[in-house]
């Protein structure tokens, strides 16, 4: 069922339980994940040499191992448009910055 148009903050799809708290909170934890340093003791290591360093080739691993190969043709085009942007930097920023995008995009947080 949808929403009445009054309704009080809009429930997304698959039973109902992304809504706009849980994005943001997705959101802020991806970041915080990929921008800020992880503890030694924490138990999680993050090799980012495991990416391809290529633009197309790490929008197209993106698409096949975090997508299974559902990425949509326009998310792979913004994900490339943003990517070569100068200002996207560096390597080591530019994988960051696809993974970032791509765990955020609706394609990554449904499951299809």
């Amino acid at each position: 069922n949808a929403p009445a148009p009054d309704a009080d903050g809009l429930l997304g799809p698959e039973f109902a339980i992304l809504d706009t708290a849980t994005v943001t909170a997705r959101a802020n934890f991806v970041h915080e994940f990929l921008y800020t340093s992880i503890p030694v003791n924490a138990g999680i290591t993050v090799d980012y040499n495991l990416l391809p360093s290529e633009d197309a080739a790490l929008v197209a691993w993106l698409g096949r191992y975090w997508l299974h190969g559902t990425m949509a043709p326009a998310l792979e085009q913004r994900l490339l448009s943003a990517l070569a942007d100068p200002d996207s930097g560096a390597a080591l920023r530019k994988k960051k910055l696809a993974l970032y995008l791509t765990s955020l995009s609706p394609s990554f947080q449904v499951q299809r």
